[in-house]
């Protein structure tokens, strides 16, 4: 399909570029298939694997920088070789064909050949669980649950949290309750609005600690994603600038997967809601508490982008180290409205629909032939508000002044509150709409 879109501006036949497309897809295919079963089937330790496919991106990623940078005719260098360069070329035989580019091809059907004659030592108990979480998977990409997507796809990659956070000092981690200690003395307390004040001022500090804790039980696998998502967003919108906005298309789906990435704490909070219910605390209060520390890993995450941004062009500095922060905390605002969405509705009215009525007494609110269209606004509601990030990239491709930069922030600031101040209500506006409805069912 794209060798048929490529013909219609460059030279070639159809059928070449359509050919040639085909053989690039399939060596893609191959090496990934191949590279996966010969590394499951000799028992290659993850780090080794997780080293020598850094290295080989990174060379890679150094020559496609050279081939980007370096102008043959004008400088009469040659870019920098890259192991999949000729994997690329073979995408270009629709105009040009080239001896060398047999050698990929050789080495993928060898891959190819080496998976065969190594599938006998595959072990099938990992593979059967692998596609057991592959089964869930599409059927919670089939109900849009796109919380139970990532955290299938973390079971898929093996993710575990470390048994001690990286900001847990010695002398906490070595605090153990004694085998024969005495068991603690259970006397009544006075229960009243008095006791609920005092776990509300303490609730602050108290969440606070529980999501740097659990920030810092990250595996270093998600911190390294974390920093590449970052990367690759900074990287997106300081090249949208000053080429095309098209490419605050990948800037937007990076800062929107860094948010799912960050807001650990506040999902953890949402998936046990038997210990949060049974706070004497505003549910939104507690949820808007739990936003602290992945808001503080984003300010880290978009330096790294401001960083990436920087290096690209020297002259987007200021504004790249201006608007990294809140630009980041805008693309988490999608992530965040997914979270709590997925939280249970408040007890009192959890047996409602939206309507007032009893769940499954009445049909469903709009037509059959709009459910379509309800599922996709539903679904693609939290990349459209992660999508206020590239407001302020397009208001400086247009007029790239400091007043921009001060009226955007103005205007990221807003979004930020907005989207607070309805995690915080959010329980409260269900209960009125609802409660609303009902009685006006009864009367």
């Amino acid at each position: 399909v794209v060798g048929q879109l490529i013909a219609r501006e460059v030279d070639g036949s159809r059928a070449a570029w359509a050919g040639s497309g085909v053989l690039f897809a399939g060596l893609l295919a191959s090496l990934y298939v191949g590279g996966a079963v010969v590394a499951h089937a000799i028992r290659m330790p993850r780090w080794v694997a997780s080293g020598v496919s850094v290295g080989v991106l990174a060379w890679q990623g150094t020559a496609a920088w050279s081939a980007w940078t370096t102008d043959v005719d004008a400088d009469g260098g040659r870019p920098v070789p890259g192991p999949a360069s000729g994997i690329g070329d073979v995408l270009f035989w629709g105009i040009r064909q080239r001896g060398s580019d047999t050698i990929e091809i050789a080495a993928a059907v060898a891959l190819i050949l080496a998976a065969l004659l190594l599938g006998g030592r595959l072990r099938l108990e990992p593979l059967e669980r692998r596609g057991q979480l592959v089964s869930q998977l599409r059927f919670a990409a089939t109900v849009q649950d796109i919380r139970t997507v990532v955290l299938l796809r973390r079971q898929l990659r093996s993710e575990t949290v470390r048994s001690r956070s990286r900001f847990a000092s010695k002398r906490s981690s070595e605090r153990r309750i004694p085998v024969d200690a005495p068991a603690p003395d259970h006397r009544p307390r006075r229960r009243g609005t008095t006791d609920a004040r005092m776990l509300g001022t303490r609730v602050p500090g108290f969440v606070w600690r529980r999501g740097f804790t659990a920030i810092g039980r990250l595996p270093t696998a998600r911190l390294t994603r974390i920093a590449a998502l970052a990367a690759v967003a900074g990287a997106a919108a300081s090249l949208a600038v000053t080429n095309s906005l098209l490419l605050l298309v990948p800037m937007v789906a990076a800062a929107f997967l860094l948010g799912l990435e960050a807001i650990e704490p506040l999902a953890q909070e949402i998936d046990r809601p038997d210990l949060t219910d049974g706070l004497p605390v505003m549910r939104g209060w507690l949820f808007a508490h739990h936003l602290v520390a992945p808001a503080a890993l984003l300010a880290v995450a978009a330096l790294i982008g401001a960083a990436a941004a920087s290096v690209l062009d020297p002259d987007h500095v200021a504004a790249a180290f201006a608007l990294a922060v809140p630009l980041a905390w805008a693309g988490a605002i999608g992530g965040v409205v997914t979270a709590v969405k997925d939280s249970p509705d408040p007890p009192g009215v959890a047996d409602t629909t939206l309507l007032g009525a009893d769940r499954g007494a009445e049909s469903p609110f709009a037509m059959p032939e709009f459910a379509g269209f309800s599922n996709v606004a539903t679904a693609a509601l939290p990349v459209v508000l992660s999508a206020s990030c590239a407001l302020p990239i397009v208001a400086l491709s247009f007029e790239p002044t400091w007043p921009t930069v001060w009226r955007s922030l103005v205007g990221v600031a807003l979004c930020l509150a907005l989207t607070v101040w309805w995690v915080v209500r959010r329980d409260r506006w269900v209960v009125g709409i609802r409660t609303f409805f009902a009685e006006g069912r009864r009367a």
